[in-house]
């Protein structure tokens, strides 16, 4: 610790060290100052890129016998901070992690082979996150989605709840005047970005504040959008996924060489793809509707009901380009993993986590060093009709 940070240039540190009692007493920030990330690409203009500082300090007491270390950083977003401490006393480690001044559910020493890594669950702050501190960028993914979301609404844009108001019922469907469905998230979603002109934004405060159960104490308009949340009593295993969707008969998703499935022990093997690629007009930004194509190839297994392998293949392509990623999850009690690859280049990291009282993970990665050249999540079972996402 004392060549580390008391002696090391690169720190700013005061030290109380008595080499008498092998105490070392230590507060320290980094030389260089803050450190800045750049977020791209917001929902109002695609080329807007915002910068998003930190700056961090460092702390801790050690003795022969025990040290406690703190790892804190404060950015200059939405009073957004972290802060990691480690306890170790004897054989003993244990940890807190605290986002923005509230301290996570839990938070779980695991020792590797160099470094110790602290599975936390989070969920209860605003990171709405479960992970692993050892995995890089693990705090900046959900950051990144709430600085994205944080410019809403655009100059054009509008929201189906009154003022003050925010969706309550974030999975419920409403049903355009095209005949298209969305969830009420994604409608507010698009009226926030200004997709709907002005006469019909008033409409649909009309017709869908009351379905999407508008209100005052339902949580923030602008936080990722999620799925219908399960009843309390359901239990939701991947397995379940592969036999009622998947392997289902008569399935109007997927066309499946191998789909076999064990109800008595859980266990199951899949190799499918979609029963044929799906062609849209989609409608973005450009004054013309943009043709999407796309397919999907997923394979994998299940061991039992609560472990499971899957790797999901999405091929699309707005002419002229191509565009295709990957994603392979390994689930077990034991142990969570993904990797993804975006035009078979694999991202920077690839992290599962799961919201306060949903039943499916999400994959937050770090896409910066593909074409793809961002943060993000994507549910990891879902059908493949929601892909368009």
């Amino acid at each position: 610790v004392k060549s580390s940070y008391c002696d090391n240039p690169n720190y700013t540190c005061t030290c109380d060290i008595d080499n008498e009692a092998y105490t070392l007493d230590f507060e320290c920030t980094p030389e260089k100052g803050s450190e800045c990330y750049d977020f791209p690409d917001s929902f109002c203009n695609s080329n807007d890129t915002f910068q998003v500082c930190a700056s961090s300090a460092i702390a801790g007491r050690y003795t022969l016998e025990s040290y406690f270390y703190s790892d804190c950083s404060n950015f200059d977003f939405d009073d957004f901070s972290y802060c990691v401490t480690t306890y170790v006393e004897g054989e003993t480690a244990t940890c807190k992690i605290s986002i923005s001044g509230e301290d996570c559910n839990s938070c779980v020493v695991e020792a590797g082979e160099d470094e110790y890594c602290f599975i936390f669950d989070c969920q209860n702050t605003v990171l709405r996150a479960t992970g692993s501190s050892c995995e890089p960028y693990i705090f900046l993914g959900p950051l990144q989605q709430e600085v994205k979301y944080a410019h809403l609404p655009c100059p054009e844009g509008c929201s189906i709840c009154d003022e003050g108001e925010f969706i309550g019922n974030r999975g419920e469907t409403f049903t355009l005047e095209s005949g298209d469905e969305l969830s009420c998230d994604y409608l507010q979603l698009y009226a926030l970005i200004g997709l709907f002109d002005t006469d019909y934004c008033g409409t649909l405060n009309s017709l869908a504040s009351d379905l999407c159960g508008c209100g005052t104490e339902s949580g923030p308009t602008t936080s990722r959008p999620v799925g219908t949340e399960p009843p309390t009593d359901y239990e939701f295993s991947f397995f379940s996924f592969v036999k009622d969707e998947i392997c289902a008969e008569n399935s109007k998703y997927y066309s499946c060489s191998i789909c076999e499935v064990d109800d008595a022990n859980a266990t199951s093997s899949f190799n499918c793809t979609t029963v044929d690629s799906k062609c849209k007009d989609i409608y973005s930004f450009c004054p013309e509707p943009l043709s999407f194509c796309h397919s999907l190839i997923i394979e994998g297994s299940t061991s039992d009901a609560e472990s499971y392998d899957y790797k999901k293949c999405n091929y699309a392509s707005i002419k002229p380009y191509e565009f295709s990623y990957c994603v392979e999850y390994e689930v077990s009690p034991d142990a969570k993993r993904c990797e993804m690859k975006v035009n078979d280049i694999t991202c920077k990291s690839c992290s599962l986590s799961r919201n306060d009282g949903e039943v499916y993970y999400y994959a937050d990665y770090d896409c910066t060093n593909t074409v793809l050249g961002r943060l993000g999540s994507m549910r990891t079972a879902k059908l493949v009709d929601e892909t368009e996402e």
